[in-house]
């Protein structure tokens, strides 16, 4: 592509940021392929390959699908360096996360070819978390982290410094309070998929910042999807152990809500620490009538069956509303069938740990 029509490109694609037009989007991203096919013989043209991610991935511009991400990619790893965000800013970074997000999983798999663990890539995730006064590029880092889960939180790689893995942390909650919505929308999915993927990371788990735990509550947000992250959690013994010392207080409740909610899915180990530390507590609650025990659920043993209480009442609700024909039917109830077992099994729980009290009294 000759220089003056680059110039030419560079110029009409500087005209349409403001245009609300997939089409547009489209064509930029396709001019943005061509040039940086180019731009591997000729580094000239690598401003003009920004110009038309501007064009294709502005906050106003859509492009609806991107099937390749090998030149996205490229792009990405080019502007993470200082020298290149003191020239561009951090606009190329926050192109290439939307154009990431424009893609489809098998598109995704092309991650694999980019180290995202790399010591310049986490520096500059955690600097671009941490800028509050880019709110957008806040938003779409966070939503673009669970994609990353497999590379940045199953291994340790790129966290084994602990100064690194704290500032990753505490800029990640910064972003999370200032972009979260106290709704299920895409971002506060995306941040409890990453605080679960956070909490089952020994590197990071030991910098959560204390007001940071009621997000664990979160939960229900991804709880049908059941995420990387959520399932690791399920399967990890150590992590119980760890909240339990770490936020006793705060963190502890709404972890012991998840574990009864994903009663099924816990591992036996798990499930073994959850029921004992249910026993724990409601024998700490147990009320005692004159000489006798009687299991009363209070406390957090009330808040459990309270929440079961709620999901089922939410999901007959939901049933009702829906023709027995719809596939979503089957899957519903099957929840449903899970959570009433749960209940059960918490309920049986209760009653053993009352017996085995009252056995004790009368043995002393």
């Amino acid at each position: 592509m000759p220089d003056s029509d680059i110039t030419k490109a560079e110029t009409a694609l500087s005209l349409v940021v403001m245009v609300h037009d997939e089409r547009i989007g489209q064509k930029s991203f396709a001019l943005f392929q061509k040039i940086m096919g180019l731009a591997e013989n000729d580094h000239r043209l690598r401003p003009s390959a920004a110009v038309s991610m501007n064009g294709a991935f502005s906050p106003t511009a859509r492009v609806s699908h991107v099937d390749d991400l090998k030149a996205v990619l490229d792009f990405l790893h080019h502007h993470i360096s200082s020298q290149q965000r003191g020239t561009f800013g951090d606009e190329p970074i926050y192109h290439a996360f939307r154009a990431i997000d424009s893609s489809d999983a098998a598109s995704r798999r092309g991650l694999a070819r980019y180290d995202f663990t790399s010591p310049l890539f986490i520096h500059t995730i955690t600097q671009v978390l941490a800028n509050k006064d880019y709110k957008d590029l806040q938003e779409i880092a966070i939503v673009i982290l669970p994609e990353l889960d497999s590379q940045l939180f199953t291994s340790d790689r790129g966290f084994r410094d602990p100064g690194k893995a704290k500032a990753f942390v505490d800029a990640w909650w910064a972003a999370v309070e200032n972009c979260r919505t106290y709704k299920p929308r895409r971002v506060d999915r995306a941040a409890a998929q990453v605080f679960f993927a956070i909490v089952d990371s020994p590197c990071l788990r030991v910098h959560i910042p204390p007001d940071a735990w009621d997000i664990a509550d979160n939960f229900h947000y991804i709880r049908e999807a059941n995420p990387p992250s959520l399932q690791r959690c399920m399967q990890n013994s150590d992590l119980l152990p760890f909240v339990k010392q770490a936020s006793p207080d705060v963190g502890l409740p709404f972890w012991m809500h998840m574990l009864w909610m994903m009663h099924h899915s816990l591992s036996r180990e798990v499930l073994d620490q959850m029921e004992k530390e249910t026993r724990e507590s409601i024998l700490r609650e147990c009320e005692v009538i004159g000489a006798v025990p009687v299991f009363t659920p209070t406390g957090c043993c009330e808040s459990w069956i309270s929440m079961f209480d709620r999901y089922l009442k939410a999901w007959n609700k939901e049933l009702g509303n829906l023709d027995p024909s719809d596939q979503a039917v089957l899957g519903l109830q099957a929840s449903q069938k899970l959570v009433i077992e749960a209940r059960k099994r918490l309920l049986e729980i209760g009653e053993e740990v009352v017996k085995h009290h009252s056995s004790a009294r009368k043995w002393w």
